[in-house]
């Protein structure tokens, strides 16, 4: 049989039926977690009536493929999928990166490929740009276009280390996490720099790590010798140690960085779950559908993707 041809006879089976053969292969009860919209709050409702779908089970296993997002949506999902679960896994074919990493952080192990990335966890915020550009008054007011933002200020997302490098390169903030009271105190008062912008910078940056420590500790280096020290350094080195959030983490490196505990997907496995994975994504762009959470019994949760109006 050529490659063509098992992939057309591979297209005709449900998702669900593949689902099926992936369980066999795992010896788990599998769950997909596939989408093309941010991890949020959304997610964890409908993922949680899944899981109660098929009970609590000794051995659960998640395919996850997402680019990530919101960090405290992420972390408590993953509190909602350890209590259905004695040893959970997560299989990771193309990428999980973000907050899906640190969903991931919750698993007794992670399933890797060689095309599988994980992604730094450093914070992004969602920022008022008013926080971002000091406001110079408008000769005659406020312009038309500042009156209608009044209401609803526009959010500019930006890293919350990009922030920091500026704070470390003006002097304001030393690379040992100190403040100089004198030059805060310049900018602040020039306007140059806002307090509330300051503060959700600490803010995203503590818990990041927080979100990350108690998820290593709690589940995947859980029993190791001095398992709170492994944590929070493997925390700091994803919360810390890369410059860019897309910065491709692949297998090696998660087992030998970072001392994650990854393992090599079989080859079948890899197949098979890059194959579904593919198989929705097409489902995705073809149907509007922003989320499928799917398991062997079919009947998927699909969320539909809603245009901003």
């Amino acid at each position: 049989m050529t490659t063509t041809e098992k992939q057309n006879q591979d297209e005709k089976k449900s998702a669900a039926q593949v689902i099926g053969e992936i369980e066999e292969i795992t010896n788990s009860r599998v769950i997909s977690f596939v989408g093309r919209r941010s991890l949020g709050t959304w997610d964890i409702l409908p993922f949680h009536r899944v899981l109660a779908g098929i009970s609590h089970q000794e051995q659960l296993s998640v395919i996850v493929q997402s680019l990530g997002e919101f960090s405290d949506d992420a972390f408590k999902l993953a509190r909602v999928i350890r209590e259905f679960g004695d040893e959970v896994s997560f299989i990771v074919p193309s990428v999980a990166k973000s907050a899906a990493t640190l969903l991931c952080l919750s698993g007794d192990r992670i399933l890797m490929g060689p095309t599988s990335e994980l992604g730094p966890t450093n914070p992004m915020m969602y920022v008022d740009e008013r926080l971002i550009t000091p406001t110079v008054p408008e000769p005659g007011g406020l312009s038309a276009d500042r009156e209608e933002r009044e209401g609803q200020p526009k959010q500019r997302q930006m890293a919350a280390l990009a922030l920091r490098d500026f704070l470390i390169a003006a002097g304001v903030l030393t690379s040992q996490g100190a403040y100089d009271p004198e030059k805060l105190s310049v900018y602040m008062t020039n306007g140059i720099l806002n307090p509330f912008l300051l503060g959700d910078f600490e803010r995203s940056g503590k818990t990041s790590m927080q979100y990350a420590e108690t998820l290593l500790r709690d589940h995947m280096f859980k029993g190791k010798k001095s398992a709170a020290k492994a944590a929070r350094e493997t925390a700091r080195k994803l919360c810390e140690g890369y410059f860019d959030h897309a910065y491709p983490i692949v297998r090696q490196e998660a087992r030998d960085e970072l001392n994650l505990n990854v393992e090599d997907m079989p080859d079948e496995l890899f197949e098979k779950t890059s194959d579904l994975v593919s198989a929705y994504d097409r489902m995705l762009s073809d149907q509007n559908i922003a989320r499928i959470i799917e398991t062997s019994t079919g009947n998927p949760w699909t969320v539909h993707w809603k245009e901003p109006t």
